[in-house]
């Protein structure tokens, strides 16, 4: 049985471990809502999707972008919400050999010149982000999903693309930022590839020990087989 694996569960985990100790009820209750519940809405998240929308319709109709937004003429050209190639990890969780799969969809994938890198031209994956908070771009550089997308795809060029709102409804960014990520072309699959096993096998052994294994197996992966 392969054992489906997400960014966002690895984040939940993460979070639980990372979080202050006056926040770990709160990140358990995260990760039990991700296990058993899937991804639940929410009106920022709503806004993300619609504003991924109108940036579409301007890259495919040909609108010229303006202010903050000029960067992101970049992306013209380049396929969008095209699926990753499935990604199989294999990582030991007590003593027992698993594969886990990655599935996803890359908002921009393509060939690109110059672009975001001056004298470049290759394929890249661009991810677009929104957020009504600072723009911290570590939280992006030091992230797990330009890892797997870049491992899927055999690509060392990814960028976030991260547009910052004052509320939940504007379409209308007040901040852009572009976080470019340039992963060693000689090294990032082996390096991304023991990241992934490493932070996989915590994430497993964690919910194995907090006795959720069984709402992973059930729920999140759907079903034994």
């Amino acid at each position: 049985m392969l054992h489906k694996m997400t960014v966002s569960l690895l984040n939940a985990y993460r979070w639980c471990v990372d979080c202050p100790p006056s926040w770990k009820s709160r990140a358990m209750d995260g990760l039990r809502n991700t296990l058993t519940q899937g991804f639940t809405g929410s009106p920022a998240t709503e806004r993300g999707d619609q504003y991924e929308s109108r940036v579409n319709i301007m890259l495919n109709d040909g609108v010229k972008f303006g202010g903050v937004e000029k960067p992101l003429a970049n992306l013209r050209g380049m396929k969008q919400q095209q699926w990753i190639h499935p990604l199989t990890v294999e990582a030991r969780v007590k003593d027992k050999l698993y594969a886990f799969v990655f599935r996803g969809k890359m908002d921009y994938y393509g060939m690109m010149e110059n672009g975001f890198w001056p004298k470049f031209s290759g394929e890249v994956i661009a991810d677009l982000k929104t957020t009504g908070r600072e723009i911290v771009p570590e939280k992006y550089t030091q992230g797990l999903q330009h890892n797997v997308y870049c491992l899927a795809e055999m690509v060392s060029r990814f960028v976030y693309l991260v547009a910052r709102f004052d509320d939940d409804t504007s379409l209308e960014p007040v901040e852009l930022q572009v976080i470019p990520i340039k992963l060693d072309p000689k090294k990032y699959e082996a390096d991304s590839l023991e990241l992934l096993t490493t932070q996989i096998t915590a994430c497993a052994s964690f919910i194995h020990d907090q006795g959720l294994w069984d709402d992973y197996v059930n729920v999140f992966c759907g079903g034994r087989k």
